[in-house]
């Protein structure tokens, strides 16, 4: 009588477009002893995101953001299963409007900061306000992409935007 198999993959749960993952698999018996000698073939369920560039290998290029199955198919055609999801790249840069204008004593506009990866693609990001400038304002964001600015005294001031090292300022005009 013959015992099942089992395959397991190990590697990345999520890898970043643009960069490549290498999976393994280790494939038992239901007792869980180690079996050698099988060859392995890897392919993925959606090569338009995650690309196996070597089906002996398990290498896989990350090609588009969303989510993909890697499957290890043995020699005797057990198939082991990884849901992997490709994630956009690191924010490289920041955009904010050019100006804006508040009215003076809590007038209040609200700005948006958006953040794109090296494919241009919008990327969510941690975003730190900072307020400089003669117009006494204030900044509020919630943690978010958008920050409400409040008005004081007459005069100019900027706002800057920053996520990952990189930053956008906005001019902010206070105005009666």
């Amino acid at each position: 009588r013959r015992l099942g198999f089992l395959v397991t993959i190990s590697g990345a749960a999520s890898i970043v477009e643009g960069s490549t993952a290498s999976y393994t698999a280790k494939i038992q018996d239901v007792l869980g002893h180690v079996l050698s000698g099988q060859s392995v073939v890897w392919v993925s369920s959606d090569a338009n995101r995650a690309l196996v560039s070597n089906s002996s290998s398990g290498k896989v290029n990350a090609v588009n953001a969303g989510s993909a199955t890697i499957r290890a198919t043995t020699s005797n055609n057990k198939v082991g299963a990884k849901a992997v999801a490709i994630k956009h790249g690191a924010v490289i840069s920041v955009s904010l409007p050019k100006s804006v204008s508040v009215k003076w004593l809590g007038g209040k506009t609200t700005v948006t900061a958006t953040l794109r990866d090296a494919k241009g693609h919008v990327v969510p990001g941690k975003i730190g306000w900072k307020v400089s400038g003669a117009g006494n304002i204030s900044v509020a964001s919630a943690g978010s992409n958008k920050a409400t600015i409040t008005g004081g005294f007459l005069g100019n001031s900027q706002v800057t935007a920053t996520s990952n090292g990189r930053s956008a300022k906005v001019a902010v005009a206070v105005v009666l």
